[in-house]
């Protein structure tokens, strides 16, 4: 099961000077891939423990090989760790005039402007948000559970509302 949390939280999700009227918007959702960040730290210390095996297997005959696979082990062992320096993790964040997407395996986070989004189109397995100026934004929904979908769904909706944004909701 994916694991989402949303930060600065008062009021499900939504910060209290975003809550006046009971109208809110929420801030920032973060959605992490939580049994894959667990795969990947058993893959970074198995790559670990290979190249460190590998160089003192070879001790009595050390090559240059032997230092690059022991280097590259140990490199590709630490960023298996890390997480892919943050890309299992996928955010959503409102920012003054634009939004911020990162999607899950992307290193950089996208951002678009308020006033370049025509309109926002809400479909089952994707959202895509047309470009005045660029091609669509496609986020594809299909690696997270259906609380996930709600909440990404929920939260479009509501950025869509407060910043007047058309959106087209459809089925397929």
């Amino acid at each position: 099961m994916i694991n989402a949390f949303v930060k600065t939280e008062t009021r499900k999700g939504y910060t209290a000077d975003q809550c006046i009227g009971g109208n809110c918007v929420l801030h920032y959702l973060i959605i992490n891939n939580k049994p894959w960040t667990f795969v990947r730290f058993g893959i970074g210390i198995l790559m670990i423990i290979a190249g460190v095996t590998h160089f003192l297997y070879g001790l009595g005959d050390i090559r240059i090989i032997d230092y690059v696979l022991l280097f590259s082990f140990t490199i590709t062992g630490i960023v298996n760790m890390t997480n892919d320096f943050g890309a299992s993790r996928t955010y959503f964040k409102i920012s003054d005039n634009r939004l911020i997407l990162k999607l899950q395996n992307r290193l950089k986070a996208r951002y678009i402007e308020d006033s370049d989004i025509s309109s926002i189109s809400l479909q089952k397995t994707r959202i895509i948000i047309n470009h005045r100026s660029e091609k669509p934004c496609v986020i594809k929904l299909k690696p997270f559970s259906i609380y996930q979908r709600n909440q990404i769904y929920n939260f479009i909706i509501d950025y869509s509302k407060d910043r007047k944004i058309i959106t087209e909701r459809s089925l397929t």
